[in-house]
């Protein structure tokens, strides 16, 4: 009796307290901060920035002095 009530005090006592607070606490923290800000500031700035400025400049002056 003894070692079963042992047993089953430190098996589930310790793996609910650790894998639930450490999972949720760093999955949702890192991973909103993370996703949201670095994507947004990379996707919407660069993409802007190279497609619209180098593909007007380049189809626009170099086709009208070849043709």
């Amino acid at each position: 009796m003894l070692i079963n009530i042992l047993g089953q005090t430190s098996s589930e006592s310790d793996k609910q307290t650790t894998s639930e607070s450490d999972k949720q606490t760093t999955s949702e923290s890192n991973k909103h901060t993370t996703s949201e800000s670095d994507k947004q500031t990379t996707s919407e700035s660069s993409k802007q920035t190279t497609s619209e400025s180098d593909k007007q400049t380049t189809s626009e002056s170099d086709k009208q002095t070849t043709y």
